[in-house]
């Protein structure tokens, strides 16, 4: 079941990415809805080879139907997924969210930034990009963020929680 409802957000993420959200932009800036879902399973999954299959199929699918740069968007989101997983019990007495949350904006950061200089191949230019565009880039993405963690851990992700078992 929990394969099938994965399958489903992905295939409504980018639905939403590449027929609604590709189309608006905010200050020059679209929103990524891919990284945060990838950070997300990466963060939630107990499994690490499922955790990477879904970032692997999540990168190939952002590079073949959103337009990023193949090579970027494999390695960085196969890397953000085995960074956050193995990362994810560090540090031990913060929420997952507040984790997540990190993750998130330095993993949009990052990303960003590459894109802009594998795609231009300048960095003369790179502070004025990076306050026009790239921060604007970052808070969409972290705000998507903030919408698609709570949703995806209710749906995907339930905790149980545990029974006291009294004899």
């Amino acid at each position: 079941m929990r394969n099938l409802k994965i399958i489903v957000w992905i295939v409504l993420l980018f639905l939403v990415q590449t027929v609604i959200v590709n189309y608006i932009k905010i200050a020059g800036a679209r929103p990524d809805l891919i990284l945060p879902f990838v950070l997300c399973v990466a963060l939630m999954e107990d499994s690490f080879k499922r955790s990477v299959t879904i970032s692997v199929v999540c990168a190939v699918l952002a590079a073949s139907l959103c337009g990023r740069n193949f090579t970027l968007a494999l390695l960085f989101y196969t890397y953000m997924s085995i960074i956050v997983f193995n990362m994810r019990t560090h540090p031990r007495y913060m929420p997952d969210f507040a984790k997540y949350m990190i993750y998130m904006f330095i993993g949009s950061v990052v990303l960003e930034g590459l894109s802009y200089i594998m795609l231009y191949s300048d960095v003369s230019g790179f502070g004025i990009v990076f306050l026009r565009v790239l921060v604007f880039t970052v808070l969409y993405d972290t705000a998507a963020a903030l919408v698609i963690y709570p949703i995806v851990r209710k749906t995907v992700y339930k905790s149980k929680k545990k029974q006291l078992i009294i004899e």
